[in-house]
């Protein structure tokens, strides 16, 4: 049995986060039920408040009345350019294949979503590990301070992640030169 006063204080500070996140997952579980019940029986017009698909919507230069009409149409998948739509191309303009697939109108976001994902992206990592014969490439993202989540797959055990490094910045700045990474080796 582990005293208090033998285990560190990052071991301290690392399982206070793991049960936080488990809290979190936990506490969210009926949000999530209800928002897959949601899709289901509504559709994706409704998966988000709907605020926000309004203000969507007035992006695209749409109301409400035509995304339900463009969400209740069949669609055939196609392999050329054009509508999935069964409307001939004369009987719809850009408002409605901007709806489909945003493509083929100007859809320009401002720049604070640009900022906001330049934010969410500093949490996420290039896992490097080195394997026989070089290093193999993964990604993980931290989910508090000192916790980084990955895929099983990408480290499978303790030695491996004990072998691996999070690397941060591993993308080109606005001048598209390679900005300078910022590296740490794991803690499994």
């Amino acid at each position: 049995m582990t005293t208090a006063e033998h285990v560190s204080r990052v071991e301290t500070d690392y399982l206070a986060q793991l049960e936080k996140a488990a809290r979190r997952f936990d506490e969210r579980t009926a949000e999530r039920e209800e928002a897959r019940r949601t899709l289901d029986r509504r559709g994706v017009l409704y998966a988000d408040d709907p605020e926000r698909g309004t203000k969507r919507l007035a992006r695209l230069n749409a109301d409400w009345s035509l995304a339900r009409s463009v969400e209740r149409m069949e669609t055939v998948p196609r392999t050329a350019t054009g509508s999935t739509l069964p409307l001939r191309p004369d009987a719809f303009g850009t408002d409605v294949l901007g709806l489909e697939r945003l493509m083929g109108r100007n859809d320009l976001t401002s720049v604070t979503f640009l900022e906001g994902g330049y934010l969410a992206a500093r949490s996420i990592g290039r896992i490097a590990l080195r394997v026989p014969g070089g290093v193999r490439h993964d990604t993980g993202f931290m989910v508090a301070p000192s916790l980084l989540m990955t895929n099983n797959h990408v480290l499978r055990t303790a030695d491996e992640a004990s072998r691996a490094m999070i690397e941060f910045n591993c993308q080109a700045g606005p001048d598209e030169r390679p900005l300078t990474p910022v590296v740490f080796a794991l803690e499994p």
